[in-house]
């Protein structure tokens, strides 16, 4: 078992402006639909997750409107929240509607006695900041329309446009104002297939395609987003039709933009295919097209590993995930189960539908039904059931099936491709993660690299006088304790360093006994030219001590029962780590951050 440490991610060096800009856009996800009179669902309470803590947290929030299926979100570079959406309004991330942000429906009048449906599309929405980095974001977004089957004699619910609407985060002090609304870009009397709106680096490393698949055909509709707007660009075309969506399914590319993977099912006679193409990132165009037929009915979620090598399809009435490894000439043959559902009720079924990747390396897997549970695989790019599927992490509110689309930010370039035009090169950003195993008594850690832009090589130095060359190692530490790791990745653009401190404990795999937390408060927080240390109990040698973001020591003190005051004067503003400490052991710590005098 693997417990992970706390840790909060920063850069070590400084970082050129093509890889900060867009570090942390995706690290706050809002979610949840309230549920008045059930408590046990969560109640009045949504939630976030915070990918700006390791391991990230799941915190109750309260949002203007409620999330069914369609999701989308945007963050700053340091990973503040700046905008979200669940199809039909815009917030900002003080959780106010931005002026003009409301009524992104415009045929809400169909959906009388259908309420709901509005916000029921899979990835039916989907932040892009301007490349020009300017303020600028875009939402492209659609809606459903009431189409009826003349074949069936059924109403449907259709997509006909494609809408733009755009953002101008400078208004008003920074929350944000519409700037165009329900710009329709395209428009279909043959429709496009319900969602599945999403976005690939192009290959220059600046700009965006935007990829969206029309209704049971051989055309996808194409966006090109670059400094000058949003552009229309020729149909992709493909050697065979897609069948449409039958429910909200999902279409994913592979984070490395060379694969597109998505489903579809033959309405006569309910027949599924899944669909996997390559994806040229410089023209935009999709080819070799692979066609299978899967033994279910039931295809849903589809999504890549970190690293690009593994598929995942959730299929048979939702109770199976299995992974497929792309580099298997026979990969459709040798998929491997990784989860089946084992009846857990919450108190519906707990089981998957659709898969994404966390900026944290982890794959978030929400369920089919509105639960207060979702799934998540802690090592997607580990073979088989060592990928570490979690099972059933209760989260604060009901998740309604709720499926964040997100492209891959860390997408660089395809350096010396025809179409790397801008100068832009891929240069190596280190970033990990760290987790210690639970199930011995070593003060060992786990780390995994989470590194981007073509790393070639690693280099970690662990604080301790050791180093390693391998790209994700486990290291025993020779005691407990802080320690400052560095983790430096290189390529033939150049090198990087980043360093995080972290907290290894001596771990047992037998329970310790629960002993009461000791009361111990430190404040202010944020704090200025002092911090005071609270203890409520006499203890042996309690010490202070106040750590910053490269593990050194900057303030230790001795306290006592009662109340220590610690002068602070002269430590700079920023972000610091505290721990109190008794007999050698750690009584408590965390986070404050340093404000100007």
């Amino acid at each position: 078992m693997k417990n992970t440490i706390l840790i909060i991610f920063f850069w070590g060096i400084a970082l050129n402006s093509y890889a900060q800009k867009e570090g942390k856009v995706d690290y706050i996800v809002p979610t949840g639909i309230p549920t008045p009179g059930h408590p046990e669902l969560g109640g009045d309470l949504q939630h976030q997750i915070n990918f700006n803590l390791e391991p990230p947290t799941f915190d109750s929030a309260h949002y203007p409107f409620r999330f069914h299926i369609t999701h989308a979100s945007v963050c700053d570079s340091s990973g503040n929240l700046l905008l979200y959406t669940n199809g039909t309004s815009i917030a900002n991330g003080q959780h106010q509607i931005i002026e003009g942000g409301d009524s992104l429906q415009l045929h809400l009048d169909q959906l009388v006695g259908f309420e709901g449906l509005e916000s029921r599309i899979a990835q039916g929405a989907l932040f892009l900041p301007s490349p020009a980095n300017n303020g600028i974001y875009y939402l492209f977004h659609e809606e459903h329309q009431r189409i009826y089957d003349w074949v069936q004699g059924l109403v449907r619910f259709r997509v006909k446009e494609i809408y733009l609407t755009t953002i101008d985060m400078n208004a008003n002090g920074g929350l944000g104002k519409v700037v165009e609304k329900n710009k329709i870009i395209a428009q279909r009397d043959s429709l496009f297939d319900r969602g599945r709106i999403l976005a690939v680096r192009h290959a220059n490393g600046r700009d965006w395609w935007v990829v969206i698949p029309q209704y049971a055909s051989t055309h996808l509709t194409k966006f090109l987003v670059t400094p000058a707007g949003v552009l229309t660009q020729p149909d992709i075309v493909i050697a065979q039709r897609m069948f449409p969506a039958a429910d909200p399914e999902q279409a994913a590319f592979s984070p490395d933009g060379t694969k597109y993977a998505t489903s579809g099912v033959d309405p006569y006679p309910q027949k599924r295919y899944f669909y996997l193409f390559d994806f040229d990132r410089c023209t935009g165009e999709l080819y070799n097209q692979v066609i299978k037929k899967p033994p279910s009915v039931w295809l849903w979620g589809v999504f890549f590993s970190p690293d690009s090598r593994y598929l995942y399809w959730i299929h048979k009435n939702l109770s199976d995930v299995t992974q497929y490894d792309l580099q298997d000439p026979d990969w459709y043959v040798h998929g491997e189960v990784v989860y089946q559902w084992d009846n857990t009720v919450f108190p519906v079924p707990t089981t998957p539908i659709y898969g994404w990747n966390g900026p944290d390396g982890r794959i978030y897997i929400p369920c089919g039904n509105g639960v207060k549970i979702m799934h998540r695989i802690n090592q997607p790019n580990r073979r088989g059931t060592d990928c570490e599927f979690e099972r059933n992490i209760e989260v604060p509110s009901t998740n309604y099936v709720t499926l964040p689309n997100f492209p891959n930010y860390r997408l660089g370039p395809i350096d010396g491709s025809s179409c790397d035009t801008l100068g832009l090169n891929n240069d190596p950003v280190p970033w990990f993660r760290a987790e210690q195993d639970t199930s011995n008594t070593l003060p060992d850690a786990f780390f995994t690299d989470l590194s981007y832009h073509e790393p070639a090589t690693w280099l970690w130095d662990f604080g301790d006088g050791t180093v390693s060359q391998d790209t994700s190692p486990v290291h025993v530490f020779p005691l407990p304790g802080v320690y400052q790791v560095c983790l430096t990745v290189s390529n033939v653009n150049g090198s990087n360093t980043q360093c995080q401190p972290v907290w290894v404990t001596n771990t047992s795999a037998t329970a310790a006994p629960v002993l009461p937390p000791v009361p111990l408060q430190v404040e202010p927080n944020p704090f200025g030219t002092y911090l005071s240390v609270t203890l409520g109990v006499q203890l042996r040698n309690p010490t202070f001590r106040l750590y910053d973001t490269y593990g050194r020591v900057v303030r230790e003190a001795a306290v006592a029962y009662g109340i220590t005051e610690i002068n602070t004067t002269d430590i700079a503003a920023g972000l610091y780590f505290w721990e109190v400490t008794a007999a050698g052991e750690r009584i408590k710590s965390g986070k404050v951050v340093k404000v100007g005098q």
